[in-house]
């Protein structure tokens, strides 16, 4: 069983809204450790609560309005998402992060949750990331290695 589970989430059509995926592809580009598992959960919704029932920590990395600089990177435990502001922020994934969790946590999943979020310049549609954003990719990839180091 793994004990770190990454999920990249993201819309790659929607441009700085595919920074999840992106950062995942990086990670997987670059090798992660053993006791590891990285998935690219595209726009995953409801999916994001069916994939965390059997693993100590979950990370989740999305594109989230910080209200920072675009490009910002933000690692921050779920319950700190976990407020009326987050519950009822719109997402272009149909479920939000928050909405995703709390449905897990129902489902008896028992993980610690983790985002890496970054502020995104614009979720026009587009296949590439903004200038901005683009650099977070690096940041974000080193920075869960990090945290995943600390986990296994």
């Amino acid at each position: 069983m793994p004990r770190v589970r990454v999920l990249g989430i993201g819309n790659v059509l929607r441009g700085d809204d595919g920074i999840g995926v992106r950062v995942v592809e990086r990670l997987l580009s670059e090798g992660v450790p053993v006791g590891v598992e990285v998935y690219d959960m595209g726009t995953a919704g409801l999916d994001l609560a069916l994939v965390v029932d059997d693993v100590e920590h979950i990370v989740i990395v999305d594109a989230v309005r910080l209200n920072a600089t675009p490009g910002t990177v933000r690692w921050f435990r779920h319950d700190e998402m976990m407020t009326e502001e987050h519950c009822t922020m719109r997402s272009s994934h149909g479920l939000g992060i928050a909405q995703a969790i709390s449905l897990a946590e129902h489902l008896g999943a028992r993980p610690t949750f983790w985002i890496c979020g970054i502020q995104p310049a614009s979720i026009d549609y587009s296949l590439e990331l903004s200038q901005e954003v683009s650099c977070g990719v690096s940041e974000a990839a080193a920075l869960i290695r990090q945290k995943v180091l600390e986990m296994v």
